[in-house]
């Protein structure tokens, strides 16, 4: 497909971030050739390339504002409040860039062209850094995931930054989480071969403030975790679903979602036979037993082997 304008390479090459980089290599080499520890040249090596990227990058965010009087929108005409600096964060740390704000209304929430156009998350993260931190995080504890992004050397946010990012958007999620979690399971499909379906339920206990678990203590509590698994007629598992949930009185949430998508694949293969499966606590069981359709129920093999071995270890 042919170009639709001609690339001038050298005058890329030419324009100051790149100029820089190219006199900060220079450098680095000659530092290289005088065998200076390879470590320390590794280390600033990444940190050159990440200056440039977040020159470049502050070049390009740059190009998704826009600085008129007025514009129109939704039938509403807005009117620039005024023009400030804002401070981003993105995959390689954070950049300052100047935008306009706007308001339809006197005195009105301001709006930034700038955060709309570029899909910027939560007014702060560009959409690959959230992506990220909101990985990270999911993973590990905010404290830890602050540190992991220090050692590895690329956007830094703080611990709090990435303590609200998750806080934030489950606040979107669970507006509409019915139909976020309906299409969901739309998207997964019952193997053609899948003749049994167990569901199970359990809970696992988690630091809500620190990074350890300590006995005892009132800074953990419990997530909830279930599955929904396929089988063919050999016993043979063909796929499993994994729901989770922060800690909630009686997992009512995950409850709740484990119990719709469960009705979603019968109403698919009403012929599964459905098979229960947890550890020993009554309230897994009451749910279980009492909610979900009628089927064969199994003490979680796990639990109850290191209940008998406790039991066998006493007797003996």
């Amino acid at each position: 497909m042919p170009l639709s304008h001609a690339i001038d390479i050298n005058a890329s090459l030419n324009n100051p971030p790149f100029q820089q980089l190219s006199q900060q290599l220079s450098e680095l080499r000659k530092r290289s050739r005088a065998r200076d520890e390879f470590d320390t040249l590794e280390r600033e090596l990444h940190q050159v390339f990440a200056e440039a990227e977040r020159t470049c990058l502050k070049q390009l965010l740059s190009d998704y504002d826009i600085d008129v009087e007025t514009f129109r929108f939704a039938n509403k005409t807005y009117r620039r409040s005024h023009r400030c600096s804002k401070r981003y964060m993105t995959v390689t740390g954070e950049i300052t860039v100047e935008r306009s704000l706007y308001r339809h209304t006197r005195n009105g929430e301001t709006v930034c062209p700038l955060e709309l156009n570029a899909g910027m998350v939560e007014r702060f993260w560009t959409p690959q850094a959230a992506k990220q931190a909101i990985h990270l995080v999911s993973l590990l504890t905010p404290a830890e995931v602050e540190t992991v992004f220090a050692e590895l050397g690329h956007m830094r946010p703080s611990k709090s930054s990435l303590d609200r990012l998750p806080k934030q958007l489950s606040e979107h999620w669970e507006a509409q989480r019915d139909q976020l979690d309906a299409r969901l399971c739309e998207q997964h499909e019952v193997p053609d071969e899948a003749t049994m379906l167990s569901v199970s339920l359990d809970g696992v206990l988690i630091p809500t403030r620190y990074t350890r678990v300590l006995a005892s203590d009132s800074r953990y509590a419990e997530a909830s975790c279930g599955t929904l698994s396929f089988y063919d007629k050999e016993g043979e598992i063909l796929g499993t679903r994994y729901f989770s949930r922060m800690p909630e009185r009686k997992k009512k949430t995950l409850k709740t979602q484990l119990t719709q998508a469960l009705e979603q694949v019968l109403a698919k293969r009403p012929s599964l036979e459905v098979i229960k499966i947890a550890d020993g606590a009554k309230d897994n069981w009451t749910y279980l037993e009492d909610t979900l359709p009628q089927g064969e129920c199994v003490l979680d093999f796990y639990h109850a082997s290191e209940h008998l071995f406790a039991a066998m270890e006493a007797i003996y």
